[in-house]
């Protein structure tokens, strides 16, 4: 089994807890800019060909955890003094990896790295 094959699928799933800080600056009224960092951990479960082919083969292999951060740039607009319309565009980095080493016939190592996520999320806004 060749696992540079590109028919081999496997995955990680990461829950990222997060705290966020923004910066916001209203340069007209009713729009509202702002920039946000974010910072906390990410927990991962990693699955799929590769991972249950090494589980097989006696591999021991750790769920990846990891330092996560990321940055957004959004605005958000106001129709009214409570209720308005959102966009954030943004990348978190989970920093996501973990190894699986096995011998069958030699000795290898596959390593599995969560990729950087970029994202747009758009949305309704409510202020209190």
């Amino acid at each position: 089994m060749s696992f540079y094959d590109s028919g081999i699928k496997d995955t990680i799933t990461t829950v990222p807890i997060l705290a966020r800080v923004a910066y916001h600056f209203a340069p007209i009224p009713k729009l509202d800019l702002y920039l946000l960092g974010k910072i906390g951990v990410a927990f991962g479960k990693w699955s799929g060909d590769y991972y249950d082919y090494a589980k097989a083969n006696g591999a021991s292999i750790d769920d990846p955890l990891g330092v996560a951060f990321g940055f957004d740039l959004g605005a958000a607009y106001y129709f009214t003094p409570h209720f308005g319309a959102f966009a954030e565009l943004g990348f978190d980095d989970y920093a996501l990896e973990t190894e699986a080493s096995i011998t069958v016939s030699s000795s290898f190592t596959q390593t599995a790295k969560a990729p950087i996520v970029k994202f747009l999320t758009i949305g309704v806004a409510y202020k209190f």
